[in-house]
């Protein structure tokens, strides 16, 4: 697996409570989202397991389907861009302003602010970041697009090609 895949699982799941109450969810709602327990939620949020590869992409996949279905919440997309974007390559360097940042706009979404105070105020929250995570815009972030699973789906192709057990010529002798 790719570092920049590894960051992008540990930013999920360091952020997952708070990108959680950003698109309003409960840890219930999302739990149903993705067709497992509460308590699977709150142990992944909590960081009492380690999220796998198979719940990164069903989690990465939910809120990305949530921007595509609902454009109007500007301020998960801004900050989906922002830690998944601009900031893998600094993550481990920024962790802890970026958790500040997203806890702050976490609970300022969960005191009722919505819309474009919300999104201004992320947007002052994640501006000592640094100006990439400002100025994005060009990102695929919340579009019908999953270039961010193609990635790691090509790398793993690529990993899988030197691990297979059955051969090109048996392949086509079975079919």
């Amino acid at each position: 697996m790719p570092d920049l895949f590894k960051t992008e699982m540990q930013i999920m799941q360091d952020n997952l409570s708070d990108l959680r109450k950003i698109a309003g969810w409960t840890a219930e709602v999302l739990a149903k989202k993705l067709g497992i327990t509460k308590q699977t939620v709150s142990n992944i949020e909590n960081q009492k397991v380690k999220m796998s590869t198979i719940q990164y992409i069903a989690i990465r996949a939910v809120f990305e389907c949530e921007l595509a279905s609902n454009p109007t919440n500007t301020t998960l997309r801004k900050v989906m861009e922002v830690l998944f974007q601009a900031m893998p390559p600094v993550y481990s360097s920024r962790k802890e302003a970026i958790r500040a940042a997203m806890i702050s706009i976490a609970s300022i979404s969960a005191a009722g602010l919505s819309g474009l105070q919300l999104h201004s105020s992320a947007t002052a929250l994640l501006a000592p970041l640094g100006s990439a995570a400002v100025q994005m815009g060009s990102s695929h972030i919340g579009e019908p697009s999953l270039k961010w699973l193609q990635r790691h789906l090509n790398n793993s192709d690529s990993n899988n090609d030197q691990d297979t057990d059955v051969t090109e010529e048996e392949t086509d002798e079975n079919d």
